[in-house]
């Protein structure tokens, strides 16, 4: 309940569950494919955690059979978007997509990602 003075958060709150709701479901995918497909189709909703979790997820499920050109679009998608939002991102965050990244052995395509990860 919002002290006085102050205005409900409801809105805040909704978002919250949204954001929360998008992160079950992208580390519930089991299929490359469609978590590529909702990265690329939902990626402008997508807060710090979507995309930390995001990377993690579709770096992991693309080990083993997987072509790394099925997931290549989605990790664009993914770089672009991490930039862009590169200041909400905590240091844990950061660590999340820098460990995901090592531990694959994907190197980003962005020329703008590592500079962007480094100074924040």
């Amino acid at each position: 309940m919002p002290r006085h003075g102050q205005k409900p958060y409801s809105h805040k709150k909704e978002t919250n569950v949204a954001d929360k709701d998008r992160n079950q479901h992208i580390m519930n995918m089991t299929n490359v494919r469609e978590l590529c497909a909702f990265i690329e189709a939902n990626i402008d909703a997508f807060n710090h955690v979507n995309t930390s979790t995001a990377f993690r997820c579709l770096l992991q499920l693309a080990r083993g059979s997987t072509p790394r050109k099925v997931v290549d679009t989605a990790l664009r998608v993914l770089e672009r978007h991490a930039t862009k939002i590169v200041d909400s991102f905590s240091a844990r965050n950061i660590a999340n997509v820098m460990h995901s990244i090592a531990k694959s052995g994907y190197y980003p395509s962005s020329e703008s990602f590592w500079p962007a990860m480094a100074e924040r």
